[in-house]
């Protein structure tokens, strides 16, 4: 991928802020509706794995991972509006599966609300398939990747 420079967990709470907030609209539904934005960002910040696309200065993407013994699950997958369809979640997912491969993860699981058709494409892409069951929230289809 050319463009934006790829990172693990150098993001501090104050740039993932920024981030989640410009992305808040392409969230399906809204992440504001879901969560407070700066805690979840601080949060992130103090128990997530971190992979982060970065212009300059700047956050444009980050997938951020919970680790267990033998797996993981994905919090958040967002990319900014102006680097959408150039490869950023592709690049950031890819290191995800790295990372998950290093670990020996059994296997990494997601939500994504069933509206999200372009987000739905990048996790199949990825080599998620649906479990068959909904998601924590409803109108949520769950996601796994297994090795």
């Amino acid at each position: 991928m050319t463009g934006p420079a790829l990172r693990i967990d150098t993001a501090p709470s104050a740039e993932i802020r920024r981030h989640l907030t410009v992305c808040d609209d392409r969230f399906v539904p809204p992440l504001s509706s879901r969560v407070a934005i700066p805690a979840y960002a601080d949060k992130l910040r103090a128990r997530a794995m971190t992979v982060e696309a970065w212009d300059g200065e700047r956050l444009v993407g980050l997938v951020a991972i919970y680790w267990n013994e033998t797996s993981g699950y994905i919090t958040n997958v967002s990319v900014e509006a102006d680097w959408a369809g150039r490869g950023v979640g592709s690049a950031l997912l890819d290191q995800v599966l790295d990372q998950a491969r290093r670990r020996g993860a059994a296997s990494i699981e997601l939500e994504v609300g069933e509206g999200s058709e372009p987000a739905l494409r990048l996790y199949r892409g990825a080599g998620f398939v649906a479990t068959g069951e909904t998601g924590s929230r409803a109108g949520m289809v769950r996601l796994i990747w297994n090795p």
